[in-house]
Formats: structure tokens, C-alpha cells, sequence
């Protein structure tokens, strides 16, 4: 990562001390998780389901999970936008320039400034790259399918094929993460290659629970394949049991007519939120906290 900007994130990711990880329901997470394993040691410990019950008619709710082996350590969010405490994140949440936001977590956005008012100048790649480039992971001499399956991610590869976000996708990429390679691994090929990419490695399925038990159909044999060309790095899906532990209801609320300052300005109680649109809000607010 630029120097200047890896100075002034928050320090704790260069913790010796051990932590707990949150993993998300996406493999976005999972393989954000999977590097800090390796780089640090930390496990999943915990899960945050999203949209786990319900239906578009009812209310939905969001479920945290806790492994029955868990040692109760302090936790870091992984592609989760916590409201308090340590996380790794690539969505935006502050609500405008005033707003501070979480100030223990370690998001281009954050970096950057990014803000509903500025909402289109926003980092819109995944939270695999930023530790990518965080924990200098291998940059060069990376096979074109490796860093493509690695710019699928979370999409992280669409805004270089429009003509506006262009300009962003090279700002993130080569001015703040430092991963030129990357950037001229995008020039190389055209938006439905990556398409393709997706499709080989189930990269949009989402990470489930059947009685207390993790099963996802995204292809993790075949990307550790991948990984393991160029990396020690191995995706693990947790084989532990979690336990139910807290349930949030997902709430979406737009904000087009309002101006709050910051989110706790909407709710209390809110675990995690993001702004997914300029004008859209989405958190989970814990029930019966």
C-alpha cells in the first residue's frame, strides 16, 4: 500500500495479539479471512448471516453465529462494516463530511474521505484487495487468471469498463493499494472474460447455515488450486458448529429527504450498516438488545 496512506489507518492491524474473526456470508470474507489466517493467525470464530430468514413479504432478519469452541477474544469484522470496534471494510458509511464514522476501521473509503455526498468517487472493490495490498501479498510474476479471479471479487473489476469509474478503479488500484499489476491485468482483457471467471468459480454464492453449519457452493477446492500456484494462502470453510448468539432485523430505509450526521443520528443499537446507494441505507439494529 502507498506509504502515506498506510501511516495513517488505524495501527491495530499490525497487532501480535490475538483476535477473533468475523466472517460474512460471502467470499469476499472468506478469503479475507483465509489471509489473515495466514498472516497473522486470527480464526473465524463468529459469523454474521445476512437476510438469513424471511421473505420479501416479512420482516428479515440477520443472525450472529458463534462457534462452541470460541475463546471469547476480542473481534475484528471482516468485509464488515461495524459500528464500533475493529474491522476491515470497502462499503461506505459516512453519512457526509462532518460524519467520523468508525475511527477503528480500516477502509478505503474512510481513507479517502468518501461520503454520501461524494458517494460516486467511492472505492468499489473488494476487501480481498485491501489486504492484499495491506499485508504486501505477492504482486508480481501472478498468473492473469489468479489476479482475475481476484479482481471478480466483489466486482471489483466493472468500474474499469466505464468510462467515468475509470478513473477511480486506476486511483484505488495504482495510487492506493500500489497493485499496477493488477491494473494492467484489467487492460488485458475484455469485461465478459471476468464474467466468465465468476461463473467457473461460483464467485456470487453466498455462504449459508444448516443446523449450525456452514455449506456454501462457491468452488473452494478449485480456487485454492489457484491460490496455491503463487500463494501458502488456503481457504478453510469453518467445519466447527456456531450457535445462535444475536439477531438483528435488516432494515433498508432510504434517506433522500433526510440529512443525518451520522447513524446513530437514525438508531441505536445498529451493528453494522452501509450505504448502498447514494440515497439508500441498509443495518442490522439488534432485537432486544
Amino acid at each position: 500500500m502507498n506509504p502515506n496512506y498506510l501511516k495513517n489507518i488505524p495501527q491495530w492491524y499490525k497487532d501480535t495479539k490475538d483476535y477473533e474473526l468475523i466472517l460474512t456470508d460471502d467470499i469476499d470474507s472468506l478469503l479475507s479471512c483465509a489471509i489473515l489466517e495466514h498472516v497473522k493467525g486470527w480464526h473465524i470464530e463468529q459469523t454474521m448471516l445476512f437476510k438469513a430468514s424471511g421473505s420479501k413479504d416479512t420482516i428479515l432478519y440477520d443472525y450472529l453465529g458463534v462457534t462452541e469452541n470460541s475463546t471469547q477474544k476480542d473481534e475484528i469484522g471482516v468485509d464488515l462494516a461495524l459500528t464500533r470496534g475493529k474491522c476491515f471494510d470497502n462499503h461506505v458509511t459516512r453519512l457526509n463530511y462532518q460524519d467520523k464514522g468508525n475511527l477503528e476501521s480500516i477502509n478505503p473509503n474512510i481513507m479517502d474521505h468518501v461520503n454520501r455526498n461524494n458517494y460516486w468517487k467511492k472505492y468499489a472493490m473488494s476487501t480481498v484487495l485491501l489486504l492484499w495490498s495491506i499485508y504486501d501479498l505477492p504482486k508480481e510474476n501472478l498468473s492473469d487468471e489468479l489476479m482475475m479471479m481476484l479482481l471478480t471479487i466483489d466486482a471489483s473489476y466493472v468500474g474499469y469498463y466505464d468510462e467515468y469509474f475509470r478513473q477511480y478503479t486506476k486511483h484505488y488500484l495504482v495510487d492506493v493499494l500500489d497493485l499496477p499489476e493488477f491494473y494492467r491485468c484489467l487492460s488485458r482483457h475484455k469485461k465478459h472474460e471476468f464474467m466468465d471467471i465468476q461463473k467457473k468459480y461460483k464467485l456470487k454464492e453466498k455462504i449459508g447455515a444448516k443446523k449450525g453449519y456452514l455449506e456454501t457452493d462457491i468452488k473452494i477446492d478449485a480456487i485454492n488450486k489457484l491460490l496455491a500456484r503463487n500463494t501458502k494462502i488456503k481457504i478453510t470453510l469453518p467445519t466447527a458448529h456456531f450457535s445462535a448468539h444475536k439477531t438483528f432485523i435488516d432494515v433498508g430505509m432510504g434517506i433522500t429527504h433526510c440529512q443525518p450526521n451520522s447513524i446513530e443520528e437514525i438508531e441505536s443499537d445498529i451493528f453494522c450498516y452501509a450505504l448502498t446507494t447514494k440515497h439508500f441505507l441498509n443495518y442490522s439494529q439488534e432485537v432486544n438488545a
